[in-house]
């Protein structure tokens, strides 16, 4: 995994060097829903913002019901990860508009998941909500390849220049050994 070797090799941030711990604890077999979730969160990390503003953990046996009785759901589409922690989550839910929206089924990952949980900005043409936007812009545009020619689902205020990813992901992809 790139982002995961680009970061153990230079970030300073103490969040993600916990972090990169935690995932070589689990072991070189890494699962392929736990290295994604790993990638999402070290990026969080990087741009300083906060797990809730992509993710909610709950109780892996939680329900429909249960999550939106127990939890507040915000407007803006958030990925329920079911499980003990982040990493160890092997169920999803997305929420949109303060309700569970999506459950997956059992069989399918986390790459499912997000795939899901990305569809909501485009199918409903909603913004990323701000305090997560340069993570989702750089999956949007490095990850899933949607590169337009002009705009962002950033708002306003916050455009891909001001993010700078173009040279971020560049320093990623160029001082990596690793294949992608």
């Amino acid at each position: 995994m790139r982002i995961k070797n680009f970061f153990q090799r230079r970030s300073q941030n103490r969040d993600i060097q916990r972090l990169l711990r935690d995932i070589e604890s689990n072991g070189t077999a890494m699962q392929q829903s736990q290295t994604g979730i790993a990638t999402v969160l070290i990026l969080l990390m990087h741009f300083l913002e906060k797990e809730d503003s992509i993710f909610l953990l709950a109780d892996i046996n939680a329900t429909k019901l249960s999550v939106e009785a127990e939890m507040t759901l915000p407007a803006t589409p958030r990925l329920i990860l079911l499980g003990n922690t982040f990493l160890s989550a092997m169920k999803w839910m997305v929420s949109f508009e303060g309700r569970v929206a999506y459950i997956l089924e059992e069989h399918l990952g986390f790459a499912d998941a997000l795939s899901v949980f990305f569809g909501c900005f485009y199918v409903f043409n909603i913004e990323y909500q701000e305090p997560a936007c340069a993570t989702l812009e750089l999956i949007q545009r490095f990850f899933v390849r949607i590169n337009p020619e002009e705009g962002t689902k950033c708002s306003a205020k916050i455009g891909t220049s001001q993010l700078g990813l173009d040279s971020w992901w560049e320093n990623v992809t160029w001082q990596s050994t690793d294949p992608p």
